[in-house]
């Protein structure tokens, strides 16, 4: 029609956001919520109101009239990203945010958590730091550490370290090697001045079989001494030397130390002199090894090696509380024992007036089974004592040479009982009643054999 134009096929019908409900007069009347539109006339053509189509659309709701946009493309591109799209696009972008900040969550709240308990504990170690630094400037370590200088300073003067030489026969080994078959064996210990006219007290296993004993006083003089009373039951024995004026241990009443208790071990550890080392007392009347009571002994962590034995063990007065003894286990890692100084003393006195009972006998010499050495003889597990040497008495057969026992062999049991160490076993033979016989389990070239011994009574003197 004249003055008039068609629509174009690629009008659409486009969202106004001009339009509301407000300036539709049909939407408010049949409550609905329609979109509001406006048309875009995107042509200088001008649409007469004089035609009918022009009177037919302004019939058409204003929210329905087309919208005329300048080509096909624009036309595509307004249906693309029409409301439905912008919509999904919306909640595309809302889903990411979400997923990151989920992601997030999931490694930065271990780490925000992490780092607030971190704060929490350095504001503590800050707290402690600060009041340490406070305490150390109002009370000096000097004073702990001069109580050990006073301890060495007090118990010093009434250590000895004591030399022994032996000849020993060495038997069928010796001969193989083409070495003499009686060489010099020389040992070492500690031992504890008893009195001013010079008696000390050690060790048994010190001095056993022994021919020669040299006492090395605080001032480094060497003195022959000689053993004057034992008593193998216990493990201990008294020597002599001529010296006299000599400043004797002052000892306290062992029955008193509890568990915890700070006690130091003064001796010659390797031949190393005046070498204190300190600890705990651990345990208290330790009777059971391999399930059969020997003695008391105290149990402390103290670390004692090789001439550690026969020397004193001190409590924080610098008194003598009990023996060392020995180890049970590795040097450096094992437990240590300790004679209760009340049984030391009452030892003495009994040798000092003859009041020793006669005690068993095996005649061996023997050493701790260590890792290297058990798996060298191929042993299933550490445990047992080593036997160095069988003939320690070469005026009459010993009771271990009578009954087959060889060097090199390894005591793993004594009448039943597992043998833990050279002490145990020491204990267990002195405490065995003279003339019984027992078995012995010993382990030989891969083998267990049973050997019976008849137990003799205990020289003296060995040699």
């Amino acid at each position: 029609m004249l003055g008039s134009k068609e629509v174009p096929s690629y009008a659409i019908w486009a969202e106004s956001d001009s339009m509301t409900e407000e300036n539709d007069p049909q939407g408010p009347e049949h409550g609905e919520n329609r979109p509001s539109y406006e048309a875009h006339d995107l042509t200088d053509v001008e649409i007469s109101g004089e035609s009918n189509q022009a009177a037919d659309e302004s019939a058409i709701p204003a929210w329905k009239k087309p919208v005329l946009l300048a080509s096909q493309s624009e036309n595509d591109e307004r249906i693309i990203y029409g409301p439905s799209y912008t919509a999904s696009m919306r909640f595309l972008i809302s889903l990411c945010v979400a997923g990151g900040f989920l992601l997030a969550l999931r490694y930065l709240v271990p780490f925000v958590v992490e780092e607030v308990q971190y704060a929490k504990t350095r504001g503590r170690q800050r707290a402690e730091y600060e009041l340490a630094g406070q305490q150390l400037e109002q009370t000096s370590l000097r004073t702990l550490s001069d109580s050990y200088e006073l301890i060495m300073q007090r118990i010093a003067p009434s250590v000895v370290h004591i030399k022994t030489s032996r000849i020993s026969d060495m038997g069928e080994m010796h001969r193989q090697m083409g070495l003499p078959n009686h060489p010099e064996v020389n040992g070492m210990g500690s031992g504890v001045i008893m009195s001013a006219d010079g008696k000390v007290m050690t060790n048994y296993h010190v001095i056993e079989g022994v021919e020669e004993v040299d006492v090395l006083l605080s001032d480094d003089r060497p003195i022959p001494a000689k053993v004057i009373a034992v008593d193998p039951a216990n493990d201990l024995a008294v020597l002599q030397v001529s010296q006299r004026n000599l400043i004797a241990a002052e000892w306290a009443d062992s029955d008193v130390l509890n568990e915890g208790a700070l006690v130091w071990a003064i001796g010659s550890p390797f031949g190393l002199t005046r070498t204190i080392t300190s600890g705990i007392v651990s345990s208290k009347s330790r009777t059971q090894f391999g399930g059969r009571a020997i003695q008391d002994f105290i149990q402390t962590d103290v670390a004692l090696n090789p001439g550690n034995s026969g020397g004193p063990l001190v409590n924080v007065d610098g008194k003598v509380v009990g023996i060392n003894t020995g180890i049970i286990g590795e040097p450096y890692k094992g437990i240590s024992f300790a004679i209760p100084g009340n049984l030391a003393r009452n030892a003495f006195d009994d040798m000092m007036n003859g009041r020793i009972k006669p005690s068993g006998y095996l005649g061996i010499r023997m050493s701790q089974i260590t890792v290297p050495v058990a798996d060298r003889l191929g042993l299933p597990e550490v445990s047992g004592v080593l036997v160095l040497e069988v003939r320690m008495n070469r005026r009459s057969p010993t009771p271990a040479e009578q009954a087959g026992l060889q060097v090199g062999d390894v005591v793993l049991s004594w009448d039943g009982a597992e043998v833990a160490s050279p002490v145990v076993l020491g204990h267990m033979v002195a405490q065995t009643p003279i003339g019984s016989q027992v078995t012995m389990e010993v382990w030989r070239e891969g083998q267990v054999l049973s050997l019976p011994v008849v137990v003799a009574e205990r020289p003296l003197q060995l040699n």
